[in-house]
């Protein structure tokens, strides 16, 4: 990859590399500028489902702004090597790594606070526009349907809960478990939204990122997710306004362009459930065209209800 072009990004060197991606130092050539490059591994490309929790990443980070989250500039997809290959732009920062960092020897006190709290700083602005509709309560038990690479997990996690991680692709849960390899608190199972492998009333609160709008039937899956909830619990949904970008329904196998926040809501009551709002999260999605280039903004709702 080093020395090649995707897109109108020069590639540089190779920063690293985990079981989500592969990261590498690039050159903007058309705005000038340093970026860093996140593919989708290559075993994963052939995995559609893989490939939509892939821009469901991008989605959730790119509705963030916080100093200590990195800066998604665009996802994109282009054939190369005999695949499509689908990678994420975002800003590329200097410095060292944490991890280098603490291989160097222990960190001094005020070092660790720092850094921790520079953590704890982002992952917050991350997680609480999802987790403050629904009052957690640590010891519970979640669903994260759609679970993805598991960011809402890792943050039900974080607030001391029980996590039942489902997804359509095994392959994606593979990845997720290695980054949980000894956590007593996380469960992944394979399934879909309209017919989750779970007992009826079963867990305190269900959340569903950036989900609905690839499944087929959103009524049936939102029937569902109540299904599985005990008496009490909280269905928590976060997903895009309706919109008119016809295009993301190709390059990003979207079943649905986004929704009207009055059909989530008749939705929630025909489920069942009561003291439902739904409400502007406050942040956009932003996504581009592998097509023709189009950047778009779309505004994103968080819809609650209780069972």
């Amino acid at each position: 990859m080093v020395g090649k072009t995707i897109s109108h990004y020069r590639i540089i060197e190779k920063l690293g590399e985990g079981g989500m991606g592969v990261v590498y130092k690039a050159e903007d050539t058309k705005l000038k500028r340093t970026v860093a490059l996140k593919f989708l591994p290559p075993e994963l490309t052939r995995d559609p489902e893989a490939k939509q929790r892939f821009v469901h990443e991008a989605q959730a980070a790119s509705a963030l702004d916080h100093s200590n989250i990195c800066t998604i500039y665009e996802i994109d997809e282009i054939p190369t090597e005999g695949r499509d290959q689908t990678f994420i732009a975002m800003a590329c920062y200097d410095g060292e790594t944490l991890r280098s960092k603490i291989q160097q020897g222990p960190l001094s006190l005020d070092d660790a606070i720092s850094f921790a709290t520079q953590i704890a700083q982002g992952l917050q602005e991350a997680h609480e526009k999802a987790f403050a509709a629904a009052s957690l309560q640590p010891d519970k038990l979640a669903a994260d349907i759609g679970a993805g690479t598991g960011f809402i997990t890792a943050g039900l996690m974080d607030k001391g809960l029980n996590v039942i991680a489902v997804d359509q692709s095994a392959a994606m849960l593979d990845k997720l478990k290695l980054k949980f390899p000894s956590s007593d608190k996380i469960d992944c199972r394979v399934g879909d939204a309209e017919m989750l492998p779970l007992e009826d009333n079963w867990v305190d609160y269900v959340f569903a990122n950036m989900y609905l709008h690839h499944v087929e039937d959103p009524l049936e899956a939102i029937r569902e997710m109540t299904r599985i909830l005990k008496p009490g619990g909280k269905l928590v949904i976060t997903d895009v306004d309706e919109h008119e970008f016809e295009f993301l329904k190709n390059e990003q196998h979207d079943r649905w362009m986004g929704f009207n926040r009055e059909d989530i809501r008749h939705w929630f009551i025909e489920a069942g459930l009561k003291n439902v709002f739904v409400d502007c999260v406050g942040e956009k999605c932003c996504t581009k065209s592998s097509s023709n280039g189009e950047s778009v903004e779309i505004t994103i709702f968080v819809a609650k209800g209780e069972k």
